[in-house]
């Protein structure tokens, strides 16, 4: 925790992203990088009956982090895509997961 999600995005934009990007937000969070994960989700996306190629989308789960560390982030996240979907929408949205709602083997955080 963070993990992030990836919809849109290629499976070596991926990699890259896990070399580049979760350094940086590690930096950002003052968080270990080691808690820093991406998952890539294959999908297909569709727009008025036909199958589309889909904006990147970045979904992050995390603990609430004050507005000017998640701003930070989301302007990270958004430079590190930008090189490869110039033309195109990048979507970044948080999710805050409570540390109540958040286990470790059977354990709260």
């Amino acid at each position: 925790m963070p993990h992030l999600r990836l919809y849109a995005v290629s499976e070596a934009v991926a990699e890259t992203l896990s070399e580049t990007l979760l350094p940086e937000l590690a930096q950002l969070t003052q968080s270990p990088l080691e808690d820093y994960n991406i998952q890539l989700i294959q999908s297909q996306f569709y727009q008025a009956g036909q199958k589309s190629q889909g904006n990147p989308q970045v979904e992050v789960l995390w603990f609430e982090r004050a507005l000017h560390i998640q701003n930070k982030c989301a302007k990270a996240i958004t430079n590190a895509l930008l090189p490869y979907y110039e033309n195109t929408d990048i979507q970044v949205a948080f999710t805050v997961i409570g540390h109540k709602q958040y286990y470790i083997n059977g354990e709260h955080f």
